[in-house]
């Protein structure tokens, strides 16, 4: 857990009577502030209030309303008033901004789509210490309908790193995710396209040459879409037929492989670019429609339900032909976990079935 500190020094701001002390890490670095408002009281004393964090939603305007009106009523020889809890008042979407604004993951921008798509408009409204556990079980069972498990989790998912992120720094609140049953997934089987559907969905795009090549690269090195989508010129090695790849999940670089009609196309492509540019020049949204949507679910995906995980043909479909290709091809284990830069074993082994050794010419001629 990080270990905050609220220093003692008390520093001024702009407008009169209202400080702060500065809330810091174990660096010392200043990631809060606490607000005080100062007055007069009947008697000539000074008096100091805590009026609350920065991160809790208290803002200098608070700050200035209390103290005017703490002011007043000494006037009118009354009590201080109390202060209402701001937090109350921070709705799903104020903490939601907070969390996307400060986060460095690597896909935040997509995480922040989902949660505009999802909660914004209904969930991100209410106040965050009226959220419930059973208003998120409900939105769970919503999502099941349209989205795969994996999806569903990673979404919930989001909504207790947003508030955990808040609590964090300092707010005092629960989190009502925090006793949420996740979906259990069922990985062992994944699909993966024969030689005749490979031919299919290749026609289907020949004619979109960065649609294209991405497929072909995919289903030459079994990179993962945005490895993919990040292949410059400088990274390939026309000599040797390799790929210098980016892992951007497990981090760190690894090679692939291409053959002579790759190359020959990767020859013609990357013969007008600059030495860091890339060979796909489409967005990534837009090779994930055309193949994922567009190509796989008018070929493969016909009448499947959106949440048939184990059936449906999606872009990293392409990443499992690869790897699926290569077991039955008598590629041992561990070339195939190093082709794919799993960062375990165990990743790897769901592809072992699938090998000529596997155990079922054995079986199969056991007792003759």
């Amino acid at each position: 857990m990080i270990q905050l500190k609220t220093l003692n020094k008390r520093i001024a701001t702009r407008s009169q009577g209202i400080f702060y002390k500065p809330v810091v890490n174990a660096d010392g670095k200043e990631v809060d502030k606490v607000y005080l408002i100062r007055w007069i009281d009947q008697d000539g004393r000074e008096k100091l209030k805590t009026v609350g964090k920065h991160s809790q939603g208290i803002r200098i305007a608070t700050c200035i309303a209390l103290r005017n009106n703490t002011v007043s009523a000494v006037a009118l020889g009354n009590d201080a008033p109390h202060l209402t809890k701001e937090k109350s008042r921070l709705t799903l979407n104020d903490i939601a901004k907070e969390y996307f604004n400060s986060s460095k993951a690597k896909d935040i921008d997509r995480l922040e789509s989902r949660y505009e798509i999802h909660f914004k408009n209904n969930l991100g409204k209410k106040k965050i210490d009226n959220i419930t556990l059973e208003d998120l079980e409900e939105k769970q069972k919503k999502l099941l309908n349209n989205f795969a498990p994996a999806t569903v989790n990673l979404t919930i998912g989001m909504i207790s790193t947003i508030y955990n992120h808040h609590i964090k720094r300092g707010a005092k609140i629960s989190n009502p995710a925090k006793g949420i049953t996740h979906y259990k997934l069922d990985n062992k089987r994944e699909r993966y396209l024969n030689n005749e559907e490979i031919q299919k969905l290749l026609n289907f795009v020949k004619h979109d040459t960065d649609c294209y090549i991405f497929v072909l690269l995919s289903l030459s090195t079994g990179g993962r879409l945005s490895t993919i989508m990040n292949i410059a010129k400088k990274d390939i090695d026309f000599e040797n037929n390799s790929i210098q790849l980016k892992d951007f999940k497990n981090e760190g670089t690894y090679y692939g492989f291409f053959n002579d009609e790759i190359k020959e196309l990767l020859l013609k492509i990357t013969k007008q670019l600059k030495v860091n540019d890339k060979i796909i020049h489409s967005n990534l949204d837009r090779i994930r429609y055309y193949i994922g949507k567009q190509a796989m679910n008018k070929l493969f995906n016909q009448g499947l339900k959106p949440t048939d995980r184990k059936n449906r043909v999606v872009v990293h479909t392409l990443r499992h032909t690869f790897a699926s290709h290569l077991a039955l091809k008598g590629a041992s284990i561990i070339t195939i976990k190093n082709l794919m830069h799993h960062k375990n074993i165990e990743m790897t082994l769901r592809y072992s079935h699938l090998m000529p050794d596997a155990g079922k010419d054995l079986v199969m001629n056991l007792y003759k």
